[in-house]
């Protein structure tokens, strides 16, 4: 035990945590770390300071997806807390194993009127303390941390007062914990879901972000394989399925019509990781996903989510690789040659379709060649070509009403290949794309953003730019919130029944459009507005050549 201050304590915990950043926008109350962290110029620690606190949410989201490890962020009391929360949204449906912090005022000033900062944070966090003594400081710090890493992962969070932090007393810094490891999965429930999968005449599987996150892709890909399955992902924030495989269907969204008949005709569903609705925000919603006639199998590590809202013939609670390691071991005890036959004959069927559904996405494509201003697919088309040329390259998916094109144009079939938002939130893609730099400094990042996803969090390019930090971003320039316009005449459509519906409505465009690329100049980016899509991969390739980040301001048409 050794007598030290708190936020002493603070930074020797960070260390054997192996913390190598801290994003963070201190206020006052953030003073003690800010002094300490300066004093331990040697700590092996840099601090990464952000103009807005989404970037800094941005940046540790990536930076600890790709990394593997959780990442430690700073910002200021209940103010930049409430800045943070929306993309914390994201990060807590992600389950990104983060530890967020803030300072607050002297304990001794609860009379007078301090914020609870737990509760500001309460609802995206899936643990939070306040330190209001020194000594809590270690404990506090290597709870956070152990909570964030734990499965399932998720952001948590830690407020300090002024007091904790200042005050002296007897501390013990210890090394932090392994995370444990997840519980093996049921035989009976495996052995019920090998026999149902055999048995099937029409599975699906539905996919989340776990799939890739925990690194089951390999597994998933053979038990899709030999069950003969469609593949569909709920969401592809990583890369969870290769998209150039001939079962893979693209994503589905829960809850939407158009794609109620695609589950409809599945007699067995299978779930693995989370069931994500697909982000319908209208009334009158369904809120039974899956036909009654169909088995639905449900694999995740999170016994909250099994069950949750939808009725489930087999749950399965375990680690998802090796559920699916064990599933495809089952399956291939109970295979005939009669069950193989008509697997292949599946496939077969299953290979045709994928063949079709690229005709039709080549025909659109070349329908919208020429469109002046580009079309999205055409864009996407162009930086496609950049892509196969540099097949290391991480993509930070940020493109919003452009994704469609995006995953139409770009195959993805390796790991960590792909990062995208996921929970609703707009302005991840700008820290995100520093975050996975940091990460990965040795592969060339390349961020795809929607202007008004962009401008969310625009302050991000001041630190790129201040740190060096060479990312090379993309803006699909629509001069609009094109997702909201979608929105809008799916709703006049499909919840109106409006046949007729006008193709207008305010609040949905940027009169005079968004010069981001002059933005992004002014914070010391080079940039660059194109309109001429032949322009486009040279332009990337210009860009990564000159070892600093760049913003390729793209115009695109609106109306697409």
């Amino acid at each position: 035990m050794v007598v030290m201050k708190g936020k002493e304590a603070l930074v020797k915990n960070l260390q054997v945590e192996g913390v190598e950043y801290i994003f963070g926008n201190p206020g006052t109350t953030e003073s003690p770390i800010i002094d300490e962290l300066t004093k331990c110029s040697n700590s092996g620690i840099e601090y990464i300071l952000v103009l807005q606190e989404g970037v800094a949410i941005g940046i540790a989201d990536a930076y600890s997806r790709l990394s593997n490890k959780p990442t430690f962020l700073n910002l200021h009391i209940e103010t930049g807390l409430g800045n943070a929360v929306s993309l914390l949204h994201n990060v807590f449906e992600t389950g990104t194993s983060m530890v967020l912090s803030a300072a607050n005022k002297d304990i001794r000033e609860l009379t007078h009127g301090m914020t609870d900062l737990t509760d500001v944070v309460k609802p995206f966090t899936k643990w939070s303390i306040e330190a209001s003594m020194p000594e809590q400081i270690p404990f506090s710090i290597r709870r956070a941390f152990n909570e964030a890493r734990k499965v399932p992962t998720g952001p948590t969070f830690i407020s300090f007062t002024a007091n904790a932090l200042d005050h002296d007393a007897e501390m013990e810094i210890l090394p932090p914990d392994e995370a444990p490891s997840y519980g093996y999965p049921d035989k009976d429930a495996i052995e019920s879901a090998a026999n149902i999968l055999m048995q099937a005449n029409n599975p699906i599987f539905l996919l989340g972000d776990k799939v890739g996150n925990l690194k089951a892709v390999s597994e998933v890909v053979r038990l899709s394989e030999i069950s003969g399955s469609k593949v569909y992902a709920m969401e592809y924030s990583e890369m969870n399925f290769p998209t150039d495989h001939s079962q893979y269907f693209g994503k589905l969204r829960l809850g939407y019509k158009e794609d109620q008949s695609i589950i409809s005709e599945a007699d067995v569903i299978f779930v693995i990781g989370k069931i994500t609705s697909g982000y319908f925000m209208f009334s009158n919603p369904s809120l039974r996903y899956f036909n009654e006639q169909s088995t639905l199998i449900h694999l995740d590590n999170d016994s909250n989510e099994i069950g949750k809202s939808q009725k489930t013939n087999i749950p399965i609670l375990g680690d998802i690789k090796l559920s699916i390691s064990n599933l495809n071991v089952a399956i291939q005890s109970l295979m005939s040659s009669k069950t193989q036959k008509i697997i292949n004959q599946r496939i077969s069927t299953l290979k045709a379709k994928k063949q079709e559904l690229i005709k039709v996405w080549t025909n659109d494509l070349l329908s919208k060649w020429d469109c002046n201003p580009m079309s999205p697919e055409r864009m996407m088309s162009e930086i496609s070509k950049f892509v196969k040329e540099a097949p290391g390259t991480i993509l930070i998916n940020d493109a919003v009403s452009s994704q469609s094109a995006l995953f139409g144009s770009i195959n993805f079939n390796r790991e960590k290949s792909i990062l995208g938002g996921f929970g609703g939130a707009i302005g991840w893609g700008v820290g995100a794309g520093i975050g996975a730099k940091l990460a990965n400094p040795e592969s060339p990042v390349l961020a795809i953003l929607g202007d008004g996803t962009a401008m969310m969090t625009v302050q991000g390019f001041w630190t790129a730019s201040s740190y060096k930090i060479p990312v090379v971003y993309i803006i699909c320039n629509n001069s609009s919130y094109r997702v909201l316009k979608i929105n809008m005449e799916y709703y006049r459509q499909h919840i109106l029944n409006q046949s007729d519906a006008v193709d207008s409505q305010i609040g949905a465009d940027f009169p005079g459009g968004l010069d981001i690329a002059s933005m992004a100049s002014a914070m010391g980016v080079k940039s660059k507005r194109i309109t001429d899509p032949s322009e486009i991969k040279d332009s990337i390739h210009w860009a990564f050549s000159l070892g600093e980040p760049v913003v390729l301001d793209i115009v695109i048409d609106n109306q697409y």
